[in-house]
């Protein structure tokens, strides 16, 4: 037993220092995953806030609108699509949209993970920003 936690500490300290070693090359840490990364490589900044990823960006405003639903205690089967429209959320995929010029695959992208995320309510909302010009 003793032996087995010695190999699990080694291997903790060896993803921890591969953890650190990466972050010391890191302009930025996500905001939604804090993972370090590199500006040079790419990411997204959405209202100053930096995300390692397009994933990231889109977690990141399911979080900020479900927590807006649970505020105002509101159901999420149905939301008023105009509530949507003036929250927070729909600045920032309007910043994303415009900013970054998404292509469609990136905006199928978006739509995709939504779905894996369980965020189905939310589709027909991205469907509209991501897609009317």
């Amino acid at each position: 037993m003793e032996l087995k936690l010695r190999c699990n500490y080694k291997e903790s300290n060896d993803e921890l220092k591969q953890v650190e070693e990466k972050n010391q090359s890191a302009d930025a840490f996500c905001f939604n995953c804090e993972k370090g990364f590199s500006v040079n490589d790419g990411g997204y900044f959405i209202v100053d806030e930096p995300y390692c990823s397009l994933e990231c960006v889109i977690e990141a405003i399911i979080k900020e609108i479900n927590s807006e639903l649970m505020i105002k205690k509101m159901d999420r089967d149905n939301i008023d699509l105009k509530y949507l429209y003036n929250s927070s959320a729909n600045k920032n995929l309007l910043h994303l949209k415009n900013h970054y010029n998404l292509d469609s695959t990136q905006k199928e992208r978006i739509i995709e993970f939504t779905k894996e995320k369980g965020a189905i309510y939310l589709v027909e909302f991205l469907e509209k920003v991501l897609y009317d010009d």
